[in-house]
């Protein structure tokens, strides 16, 4: 599916630091919804939100804008029955186009099948820091 796992789940792999209340961000194209939330569904998480369940047909959509952020066509939401929060962000053209357009560098890590990559190790690591991104919201049009 080209799924990917980023967000503050993977820094706190990459740290071997547990974070309290650390949801799991799961990126990947909106192509593949169906596996996707499969495979969720499968693994004992649930969909939360009722908007989430009605509009499932509409979430490979490039048209259905679920989430008003470019590069990204919806964000759902589950949870398991241990209280684990999970989000699946759809994204319009790719996960790493996703992750490629953070906010910060602190949280440009991914996790797939087969790799782990972290794109500024020696500054979120060593120096402890993060490059901030100015984001408008007109960039993307």
């Amino acid at each position: 599916t080209g799924l990917l796992m980023s967000g503050s789940i993977a820094l706190s792999i990459f740290e071997r630091v547990w974070y309290c209340n650390t949801d799991i961000d799961l990126y990947v194209s909106s192509d593949q919804w169906k596996p996707v939330t499969s495979f969720m569904l499968h693994s004992g998480y649930q969909l939360v939100s009722a908007n989430s369940k009605d509009r499932q047909y509409e979430w490979d959509s490039r048209h259905y804008l679920g989430y008003h952020l470019p590069r990204i066509s919806a964000i759902v939401d589950f949870i398991n029955n241990a209280g684990q929060q999970a989000q699946v962000i759809f994204a319009v053209y790719s996960p790493l186009d996703v992750v490629l357009g953070f906010h910060s560098t602190v949280v440009m890590n991914m996790i797939s099948h087969s790799r782990a990559v972290c794109l500024y190790p020696y500054s979120t690591f060593v120096l402890r820091c993060s490059i901030i991104f100015g984001y408008t919201a007109s960039e993307d049009k």
